[in-house]
């Protein structure tokens, strides 16, 4: 019973910290660094001791924000689609799922006149 009661206190503390990830590093990262698909390892460990996030988490950071490649070549511990999975699950609505630069607008692309 004991160890039941540990492992709900470990997956919720888990789903906390992991919401307070999807909540803030993605803007801070985007603050830092501008907008990108992928950051650095570093990039990400920075921005995740500015925003006060438990390091023993990092985990799903790095699987947020490198590539597959990346993460597997980092030694990291964990599955890269589940922990992603994950991440981006408790990411909240209307700050999206991707922090790359968006497409320039037709009118970015223009001169300014509309076409007068």
């Amino acid at each position: 019973m004991f160890a039941e009661l540990k492992r709900k206190f470990r997956s919720r503390s888990e789903r906390s910290a992991v919401r307070k990830y999807a909540r803030l590093l993605g803007p801070q990262l985007r603050r830092d660094y501008g907008a990108s698909e992928y950051y650095t390892p570093g990039q990400i460990t920075a921005a995740v001791a500015t925003c006060q996030l438990p390091l023993e988490y990092i985990s799903f950071a790095y699987a947020a924000f490198l590539s597959e490649e990346a993460f597997r070549n980092l030694g990291v511990d964990g599955d890269y689609p589940s922990l992603r999975l994950m991440f981006f699950r408790y990411i909240p609505s209307g700050l999206g799922t991707t922090f790359e630069p968006a497409a320039p607008s037709s009118y970015a692309l223009s001169d300014g006149t509309h076409g007068c």
